[in-house]
């Protein structure tokens, strides 16, 4: 799958690239996107100053997410564009990732906050090795970086002003790490469905339905949801399937979406710690 932000031929100056929001202060505004951030910035303080000067003046015209590696074009201060190759080079192996899976598939929760959109606020539960986190830890461990810039160090202001660009990214879809880890967010909710199937047709008498047939089932004692994300959602009834229910002639699941749509922007907006968090769930 590919990212592609913005492509432009050659602009002759700046301000014409991928706009970048913040305009002063720290751009990482989310959790994920200063885990992401904290990869560089232990970088030259110059060189990320540059950098995020160039970034936040549309310098970085043109940039590409392609399986494991991130290719862009990046306007120096002579007009010159500079290309940027950024490798992945420690991806998940295949038996990492069956390990992952597997973890992934014991909570229902996983795959419906991925369906959100949403990255899952336990998610360091299932990705805890400390050798080789969902995050990556340095620049040196986790990448291969190249620019054909004259400055010797691969590290460069126009690599940084790229991985600035990406922090932004990451912030508004945090789960496009997992691409950056070997594995698309599409393929893992795939791959996620395909092993709840597989269990659920291992086990039919097991007393734990799978979620897209309990759902709509009557129950007691369901603790109310809470929603950590202003990540826009998409459409979690592909999970759920349609309810059994009409108002008239209308899906119930239709009628409803408008009003799950004003409640999460209330509860986003309402909930903002950990101990709100948990005193909802206690309540």
């Amino acid at each position: 799958m590919s990212y592609v932000q913005y492509t432009n031929s050659r602009p002759k100056k700046n301000g014409n690239g991928i706009p970048l929001k913040s305009k002063r202060g720290p751009i990482a505004l989310t959790e994920w996107g200063k885990r992401w951030t904290q990869t560089f910035t232990e970088s030259d303080s110059t060189r990320l100053s540059r950098a995020r000067s160039y970034a936040r003046s549309g310098n970085v015209t043109y940039l590409a997410v392609h399986g494991l590696q991130i290719k862009a074009e990046v306007l120096g201060s002579r007009s010159i564009s500079y290309n940027v190759s950024i490798d992945i080079i420690n991806p998940y192996t295949n038996t990492q990732w069956n390990d992952y899976l597997t973890l992934l598939c014991k909570k229902s929760s996983y795959l419906a906050h991925f369906l959100e959109g949403i990255m899952p606020p336990a998610i360091d539960d299932v990705f805890k090795d400390l050798n080789n986190p969902l995050f990556p830890l340095s620049l040196e461990s986790s990448f291969f970086l190249k620019c054909n810039c004259y400055d010797w160090a691969p590290n460069c202001k126009h690599v940084l002003a790229v991985l600035y660009i990406i922090t932004e990214m990451i912030d508004e879809k945090p789960l496009l790490i997992f691409q950056l880890r070997g594995k698309s967010i599409e393929k893992i909710i795939n791959e996620l469905k395909t092993l709840r199937s597989t269990k659920t047709s291992e086990h039919p008498l097991s007393s734990e339905l799978p979620l897209e047939k309990s759902f709509w089932q009557e129950r007691i004692n369901i603790p109310a949801p809470y929603v950590v994300s202003d990540s826009e959602p998409i459409d979690a009834y592909k999970l759920l399937g349609d309810a059994p229910w009409k108002v008239g002639t209308k899906k119930i699941t239709t009628v409803l979406a408008p009003l799950y749509k004003h409640l999460k922007k209330a509860v986003t907006t309402t909930i903002t710690s950990p101990e709100q968090i948990k005193k909802l769930e206690n309540s």
